[in-house]
């Protein structure tokens, strides 16, 4: 993640929670957003994280990783800090497949690839999935 996204979302979090929200330390690179909700008893803005990336990050400082994953399930998310604790989410990405000749060619044009990929799902004007 750019420190510009880093700081977007802190700054975000800075707003909505009234200064509250709590941050992961060394994990910015895991930070992807926000997350509300009811948190005890009030709602609540607090930081989001990808469970995955935090694993990366902590492989990233030299632990295998078992151990990386053992770090984070005892000392950050088993670790309850308050109701702004941050929360860790586990996301199932469609990895996106593009041909060497779509990406040669929208770098050349200055475009992003086509979206049109296998397994993409069109949708209609409203947002909802045209897939039944």
């Amino acid at each position: 993640m750019t420190d510009l996204s880093f700081d977007h979302i802190r700054k975000r979090l800075a707003e909505c929670s009234d200064g509250e929200a709590l941050l992961a330390d060394g994990l910015e690179d895991a930070l992807i957003g926000t997350a509300e909700g009811w948190f005890g008893n009030s709602r609540r803005v607090v930081a989001l994280y990808d469970l995955s990336l935090c694993v990366r990050v902590l492989m990233g400082w030299g632990m295998d990783e078992e151990e990386a994953e053992e770090y984070i399930g005892f000392n950050i998310t088993g670790a309850f800090v308050g109701p702004s604790t941050p929360v860790f989410a586990v996301i199932h990405r469609q990895p996106l497949i593009v041909s060497r000749d779509d990406r040669n060619l929208s770098s050349e044009q200055g475009n992003p690839p086509s979206s049109e990929f296998p397994g993409n799902v069109p949708s209609d004007p409203a947002g909802q999935s045209m897939r039944r």
